[in-house]
Parts: structure tokens; C-alpha cells; sequence
């Protein structure tokens, strides 16, 4: 892989070894986004949409984007919207790391908490904890409305705790903050002050 093109080490992603694969990425992460986004775009632009695998490359496409730091809104969109859940997830995981540089991302983060597939809704709710607001613990403790696992029930504790700071005061005062008693009875749970 070493001497290999651009294009033949986007190619190398295809590849059904792992390793190979990670070292695909490495290496095209060390060639810079010079070098890589004129290849990439029209690499992302020939894959196909509805397969599996052709999801897969759409998200190692947004991984490449990620480890070049550029932001890329439009193929963000799609994996978001892909149908397969682990692509869901991935895409998700990636807005947490472009928190504050996608436009729209709190209704991004409000349609992944609502995701029918749990592990978007975790990935959905640790991005939420990196919002800082007080909207954002009530976007989380919508994961309540669906199935919860331990993962899940986790997840949205330890983010509800991060968040404390910007709902606190809200919840007290208003106690249809969290809209029922069962998501209020959650959040002030995962408090850890003594009000």
C-alpha cells in the first residue's frame, strides 16, 4: 500500500481485511486533504446508495472527511439517513466530534433520538452531552419514550449529569420541564446534589 495512488488506496477500503483497511486510512489521512478530497468526492460519487456495502463506503468516506477535519454536511446527511443502523450510528458518532461546526445539528441529534434502532439512540444521547444546554437534556430524555437497555439507561444518566449545570434550575422551577413525571423522577435521579 505504500506506493499506491490515491484512488487505489480508497480502493483498499473495499478490501475484506481489516487490516488492510486501517491502513488504507492511515495512509491516506498522512497524504493530507490536498492530496485526497479531489480523488475522494468523485470515489464517494460512484458508490451505490442502497447496497450494504456501498453504505459502508459512504461512511468510510465520512471517515475520511473526519480524519482530514472537513467537515462534509451533505454526505453527513446521507449516512444519517442510511438504512442500515450501524451506518446510523457511525454517522452520529461523527456529529459528536463536529459538534459545533453542522448546521441544523440539533435537529439532526432530535431525529437520532428517535432512531427505531437503540445503539443510534446511545450514540445520539453522548452527542447531546456535549451541547451544553438545558434543550438538549430534554432532547436526551425523549430515549425514555422508547425501549431502554442498560446501555441505554447509562448513557442517558451520565449525560442528564453532564448536562445538570443547564437544566437544574429549569427542572425545579417548572416541574413539566421534562414533560411527565417518570423523565423528571429520571433526571433529578441522575443529579448528584442534594436539592
Amino acid at each position: 500500500l505504500k506506493g499506491a495512488s490515491v484512488a487505489e488506496l480508497l480502493d483498499a477500503l473495499m478490501l475484506p481485511e481489516e487490516w488492510t483497511r486501517t491502513q488504507a486510512r492511515r495512509l491516506l489521512r498522512e497524504r493530507g486533504a490536498a492530496e485526497v478530497l479531489p480523488v475522494l468526492q468523485p470515489w464517494i460519487a460512484r458508490q451505490e446508495r442502497q447496497s450494504t456495502n456501498g453504505q459502508r463506503m459512504l461512511l468510510e468516506g465520512l471517515w475520511l472527511h473526519q480524519a482530514l477535519d472537513r467537515v462534509e454536511p451533505t454526505l453527513l446527511r446521507e449516512v444519517l439517513a442510511a438504512p442500515d443502523p450501524r451506518a446510523r450510528a457511525a454517522a452520529v458518532r461523527v456529529l459528536y466530534h463536529w459538534n459545533d461546526r453542522v448546521d441544523g445539528i440539533d435537529a439532526l441529534l432530535e431525529a437520532a433520538v428517535d432512531d427505531d434502532h437503540a445503539r443510534v439512540r446511545r450514540e445520539a444521547i453522548s452527542a447531546l452531552g456535549k451541547r451544553g444546554s438545558a434543550e438538549a437534556a430534554r432532547t436526551a430524555i425523549r430515549a425514555l419514550d422508547r425501549a431502554m437497555d442498560d446501555e441505554l439507561d447509562y448513557a442517558l444518566w451520565h449525560t442528564l449529569r453532564l448536562l445538570q449545570p443547564h437544566w437544574h434550575d429549569a427542572a425545579i422551577a417548572s416541574p413539566a420541564f421534562f414533560g411527565d413525571d417518570r423523565k423528571r423522577a429520571f433526571a433529578l435521579m441522575a443529579a448528584h446534589t442534594p436539592e
